[in-house]
């Protein structure tokens, strides 16, 4: 199973420095997920993790529309058909000064010190609030998670 983290910066953060960090981080081992989104397109921790388990379910029995897990990831998190929506959608950018980070195969001092190096604050998804749900398009959080679970429903959950 992943973990899951959220994070807010002080506003001064480099997003393309922290993803460059995440790509060494990722390129140290095998079997590592590692994935930044917009805490915008999130509306709580059960939410990431009924997308990062159907990305991970698709890809593992071949009907994944994409080359890599995490690319999979975004798709589905976005609901949208093409990679480079998606990553638009729920990516990062230099503006962004809140967002989450899914990972799994890393080890936690890594992201300890990720975060201690980068003066990230941790942000509290535990819960999900109704005007968060209305900036996604939904009413309830099980509204969510069906469509979530219904995207590319030719792929068996």
């Amino acid at each position: 199973m992943p973990e899951l983290v959220c994070l807010r910066t002080d506003g001064d953060m480099e997003i393309s420095l922290f993803l460059r960090r995440l790509e060494e981080i990722k390129a140290s081992g095998n079997d590592i997920f590692v994935v930044s989104v917009n805490s915008s397109c999130i509306c709580s921790a059960e939410h990431l993790f009924s997308v990062f388990q159907k990305a991970m379910r698709s890809f593992k029995i071949g009907r994944s529309r994409s080359r890599t897990p995490e690319a999979e990831f975004f798709r589905i998190l976005a609901m949208e058909d093409q990679l480079n929506v998606a990553i638009e959608k729920c990516g990062l950018s230099e503006e962004i000064s809140e967002f989450c980070l899914i990972y799994a195969g890393i080890h936690s001092e890594n992201i300890s010190s990720l975060i201690t190096d980068f003066s990230l604050v941790t942000v509290d998804i535990s819960s999900c609030s109704p005007d968060r749900l209305s900036s996604l398009g939904f009413q309830s959080l099980e509204e969510l998670l069906e469509a979530t679970a219904l995207f590319d429903a030719g792929i068996p959950d």
